[in-house]
Order: structure tokens, then C-alpha cells, then sequence
């Protein structure tokens, strides 16, 4: 099926996408974190940052889980999770610019250093937005879900809260 890539949508009370009640982590070093609609826990990552103080670019970007579910507890994500959804591929354009690609998916995304910190972009029609989020919609028929939709809450240029939806 070819993906639909939407207009922005501002109303997020319409959306059919994360509910109001997830929680919204706030990690140290956090870039950007998914969500599911299965539960709430959370796929966070974060800057990983060498003993110099730099940031690794090998592997510039920690993940892990928050489970909700469980009393909060932090855990890293298995092989499968890493391999198949979750884990990315990067390649250093220069020390301030890293592009990346989720292992599931095609679309590039960039860590860049804007005013002094890094941060996460994504383009749509030739606009770049900074990505805060990601709320990813599945349906469950055995082993692997079946993703309906994602949804990348982020900011445009402008400083205003955009969403953008690509249907599977």
C-alpha cells in the first residue's frame, strides 16, 4: 500500500492517533521518544554521549524503554526490537549532522546541532520540522504487528506544534 503523507494537523483533540493521558517522559539528554497504542510504555532515546563529553558518532543515539506498565522501570530494548522496529542505522555527514533510519522504515531523519543543541528533523515537502515525538498505531495478528499509521509530533520552522501522519 503507498503511504499518504498528510498537511499539518493542528486540532490533537481530533486525532485519532495518542491518547491525551499517555505520559510524556523527560529523560536526561532526550531527544525524541515513541509511543504505541498497545500500552504506555515508551521507546526513548537519547544523546549518547562519550566519556570526553562528546557525542559518540558510532552510535550517537541511546534507546531504551520506559515501562509504564511497571512501575517505571527502565529496560533496553531485546535483539529483535533493536533489529526489526526500533534500533536505527546513522551515517555521519559531519561532527554537527548525523543522518538516520529507523531499521524499519525508509525515511530519514537527522540529528543535527542547532544553536548549540542537538536536536531531531525529519523533512516534508522541502520543510524541515523538529521532531519531539512518535505515536506509532498497530494492530496485533501474531508475531508482528501490522503498523496502520505513524504520527510525528514535532515543531516547524515557525516554532508551531505540527503533526504529521503517514498512513501504511
Amino acid at each position: 500500500m503507498k503511504k499518504k503523507y498528510n498537511s499539518d494537523i493542528l486540532d490533537q483533540d481530533s486525532l485519532e492517533g495518542r491518547p491525551v493521558n499517555y505520559p510524556f517522559p523527560k529523560e536526561n539528554n532526550q531527544l525524541f521518544f515513541i509511543q504505541r497504542n498497545h500500552n504506555t510504555n515508551t521507546v526513548v532515546y537519547t544523546l549518547n554521549y562519550q566519556s570526553d563529553g562528546m557525542v559518540n558518532l558510532n552510535e550517537p543515539m541511546s534507546i531504551y524503554w520506559i515501562k509504564y506498565n511497571d512501575s517505571s522501570k527502565i529496560e533496553l530494548l531485546n535483539l529483535i526490537q533493536n533489529a526489526l522496529a526500533y534500533g536505527y542505522k546513522s551515517e555521519v555527514i559531519n561532527g554537527d549532522l548525523i543522518q538516520f533510519k529507523f531499521v524499519c522504515h525508509k525515511r530519514s531523519f537527522y540529528l543535527a546541532k542547532i544553536d548549540g543543541t542537538f536536536k531531531v528533523f525529519t523533512v516534508f515537502d522541502g520543510i524541515n520540522y523538529v521532531v519531539k515525538n512518535i505515536y506509532v498505531h498497530a494492530e496485533e495478528f501474531g508475531a508482528f504487528p501490522v503498523v496502520n499509521f505513524v504520527e510525528i509530533y514535532g515543531d516547524c520552522p515557525e516554532g508551531k506544534e505540527v503533526v504529521k501522519r503517514i498512513e501504511f
